[in-house]
């Protein structure tokens, strides 16, 4: 969604209706994001041009994260705490998760709103601006400078995923469990240890992942600046039409081969929105070639919407079978172990009477037997000696046979008398 709703952006084109507003919509529900709910404007009407814009924004984020490690720290020094290592580790897993989570909401927009402050395509006789911001002219020495901290500030949210990589190669080897089996098995063993506070942190980043592909959220952050941010710098607009159509083909060919995804709905999903995301910028190509034509409510508009809807419409249907087929599942799994307890606790029942009349049978037999004065009546043993003990240290008879407390189990001499 947020890569469709910058197609109009990227191209700089205008969709007749209705495709135009439905990629408004799309815009206006990609931009839900937490730097946008707050303008420094509101404090002071300078903070409103756009290089301050990007540069609050970026010390908000680094404010932020900074306040998570702060308040880790706190509670790590606070007197009353459990100063074990297995709470230490707990902590600081909360604490690593909650500052990648955070990193990871506010890495799109920071990239888009960096990346912006690079283009400079808008002309006005003669003066280059900001497309985003026509009130800042690109030949000025406040956006010189703005220049050199924005691609300090690139550098360094750029490093984001590559965290987000490293910290995932240092359990590869838990997220890749080398271990023989299906797929599904290989999952399984995966999602039984990512409660550990080893994995804790990063299970958003891989969960929904197939074991060989532990980073492929990565290479996914990368494809969206490619789509969002690099995309809408090269200067001629054919060429980005043609890049991003070529960028969408290579996706889904990508997703269609590799299946990242190990809910397999979700690659095929995946592969539509690829193709989706081509059509749009062949739209987009037609329209900057005069070949779409200007009517509004014209066939190709609507045919463009349709497609769009169709792939949205397809994607939640299959969602919510996926997750109805989930909830079954678990339904299932509940069922039967609640059936596996039941019988347990049936067959735990049925040894223990049958284990107490053995007991009572044998008390019987025994005492039958002193009374024969049979000659497999130990006097060691009695009635409360224990299996265990019993097997392990069993007399003999005269014959050399066992004595077992039933008769039968014993050779008798000839000569003793039966019990009945």
């Amino acid at each position: 969604m947020q890569i469709l709703s910058t197609v109009p952006l990227a191209l700089g084109i205008t969709f007749p209706e209705p495709a135009r507003s439905f990629f408004a919509l799309m815009d206006a529900l990609s931009a839900l994001n937490p730097l946008t709910w707050v303008s420094a404007a509101c404090v002071n009407a300078e903070f409103a041009a756009f290089d301050t814009n990007v540069i609050l924004s970026f010390a908000a984020v680094i404010v932020v994260c900074l306040l998570v490690w702060l308040v880790y720290g706190v509670r790590i020094l606070m007197p009353f705490q459990n100063t074990g290592d297995e709470h230490k580790h707990a902590l600081y897993s909360q604490h690593m998760a909650a500052f990648l989570f955070v990193t990871y909401l506010t890495y799109p927009s920071l990239v888009k709103l960096q990346f912006q402050g690079l283009d400079c395509r808008m002309e006005v006789s003669g003066v280059s601006y900001l497309r985003v911001d026509l009130g800042q002219p690109c030949n000025s020495s406040r956006y010189a400078s703005f220049v050199w901290i924005n691609v300090g500030m690139i550098a360094l949210t750029q490093t984001i995923p590559l965290f987000y990589l490293w910290r995932c190669y240092r359990v590869r080897d838990e997220l890749n469990p080398k271990i023989a089996g299906s797929l599904q098995a290989r999952l399984k063993h995966r999602r039984k240890q990512e409660r550990l506070p080893a994995l804790h942190a990063t299970n958003f980043l891989w969960r929904h992942y197939t074991c060989d592909w532990w980073m492929f959220e990565v290479v996914e952050a990368y494809r969206r600046v490619a789509f969002i941010s690099l995309l809408p710098l090269l200067t001629i607009p054919e060429n980005r039409a043609i890049t991003g159509m070529a960028l969408g083909l290579l996706s889904a060919i990508f997703y269609q081969h590799t299946q990242p995804f190990h809910v397999p709905s979700t690659n095929l999903v995946a592969v539509l929105a690829s193709y989706q995301i081509m059509i749009t910028y062949f739209a987009g190509l037609l329209v900057q070639a005069d070949l779409w034509g200007n009517e509004e409510h014209g066939s190709k508009s609507i045919g463009l919407l349709l497609v769009n809807l169709l792939v949205i419409v397809f994607s939640v249907v299959l969602s919510w079978k996926d997750n109805k087929k989930t909830r079954e599942n678990l339904a299932l799994i509940d069922n039967l172990h609640t059936q596996l307890m039941d019988t347990q606790k049936v067959q735990k029942k049925n040894f223990l009477m049958a284990w107490t009349n053995y007991e009572q049978m044998e008390v019987r037999t025994r005492a039958k037997m002193k009374k024969a004065g049979h000659p497999c009546l130990h006097p060691r043993h009695t009635t409360t000696d224990s299996y265990r003990q019993r097997r392990l240290d069993l007399p003999t008879t005269a014959g050399g046979g066992l004595c077992w407390g039933l008769p039968h189990v014993a050779r008798r001499p000839r000569g003793t008398p039966t019990v009945h």
